[in-house]
């Protein structure tokens, strides 16, 4: 597997995943990933649901997905996926989908979490490219020469407020929809973050309609 496209964090935003779909089928990426929350919030989760299912995009369970266990696409996620024996998907960590990988949330602030922690909460995994969502933040983090790691950003949420584990905003700045674009190539993994303009005043409005002004702003502005 050489080139795929990385996507996370849809959130229902129909509009925004439609938006970065096209972006990655003009730029000819045939293999998507999806690395979860794909359907929670007061958007469209039906349209996504159908979108991801009729593109055959294979997905991993997030924590916002959890709560819709009655769904039988839902119910069948698993929490990882091992596409190439060297790449390991997944939600948060490896083994919780409610701990950020790469943010160490504390007190005073969010910082980008240090090598010694990443590698704690990696286990005894050794692929070369592990790929996560759920903090909606893009990054590219090298933990060891020849081990890569890869957050696309989020497609549908660029900024939300969180009290777990201690209260926090994380902030895109914009309300662009994002991911990333990874290829192999002989000198390392090659990554890149691609952000997408989309009909932003169509999502903030369905979110303002939907009882959300919170939301609606959000998306808007990629600010809290």
């Amino acid at each position: 597997m050489n080139r795929f496209a990385l996507i996370a964090d849809i959130h229902g935003n129909i509009w925004a995943l439609d938006a970065v779909l096209a972006d990655i089928d003009r730029r000819g990426v045939e293999t998507i990933f999806d690395l979860g929350d794909s359907l929670g919030g007061p958007l469209d989760p039906e349209a996504t649901l159908d979108r991801l299912i009729g593109r055959g995009i294979p997905s991993v369970m997030g924590n916002d997905d959890r709560p819709m266990l009655h769904l039988a696409w839902i119910a069948a996620l698993p929490r990882t996926r091992e596409p190439a024996p060297d790449i390991l998907l997944f939600h948060g960590t490896p083994d919780s989908d409610l701990i950020y990988l790469l943010e160490d949330v504390q007190p005073q602030g969010v910082r980008l979490r240090d090598s010694a922690g990443i590698r704690e909460l990696l286990g005894e995994t050794r692929h070369s490219l592990f790929a996560c969502g759920h903090s909606h933040t893009p990054r590219t983090v090298q933990l060891d020469p020849g081990r890569l790691i890869v957050n696309p950003g989020s497609v549908g949420l660029p900024a939300y407020r969180s009290d777990e584990p201690y209260p926090h905003v994380m902030e895109a700045g914009s309300p662009h929809a994002r991911y990333a674009v990874v290829t192999r190539s002989g000198a390392g993994w090659q990554v890149e973050h691609v952000a997408v303009p989309y009909d932003y005043d169509a999502a903030s409005s369905m979110s303002a309609a939907n009882g959300r002004p919170d939301w609606a702003q959000r998306l808007l502005t990629g600010r809290v």
